[in-house]
């Protein structure tokens, strides 16, 4: 299959680390391979997650979420990992609800593309709650591809 330049020039991928969000994230990188895009793999950290100190016993509020973030970033690294893939990549980590973050996220990096899982939720929990696909097709300003599960496939 012939590349298509100029497709796409950035793709976003909304990771939770799910079976689903790695299946999107494969998809995104033959994409953005095929069409020279650059990807953004982002992680949104629930800002509004109940009691957090609950969890981190040792870390103040501030602490807890420094240490997902870098829990986030080591899994992305792990990901790409094993994928040869030549496709220049960004890795960002936010706060906040997961629909909004992504749908401004994909504005501030100028996506015009984001593909995502469907049904995410396994995984990091902290990262998808309630229907961030459903609201991001109302949200975002670009185009969104929206994977089924892999048993619907």
């Amino acid at each position: 299959m012939d590349s298509a330049p100029h497709l796409y020039s950035k793709i976003l991928v909304p990771l939770d680390f799910s079976d689903d969000s790695r299946r999107a994230l494969d998809h995104a990188l033959v994409l953005a391979q095929r069409s020279g895009a650059r990807l953004v793999l982002a992680t949104v950290i629930e800002d509004t997650f109940p009691y957090p100190e609950l969890f981190a016993w040792d870390h103040p509020n501030e602490e807890f979420y420094k240490a997902m973030r870098e829990r986030a970033i080591h899994h992305m690294d792990e990901l790409l990992a094993g994928r040869a893939t030549g496709v220049e990549v960004a890795r960002v980590v936010v706060k906040g609800k997961p629909r909004h973050e992504i749908a401004a996220l994909a504005a501030d990096v100028g996506a015009d593309l984001i593909v995502m899982a469907r049904h995410g939720s396994s995984g990091l929990r902290t990262a998808f709650m309630g229907s961030t696909a459903l609201g991001l097709l109302r949200e975002a300003r670009c185009a969104v591809l929206v994977l089924p599960p892999a048993g619907e496939a």
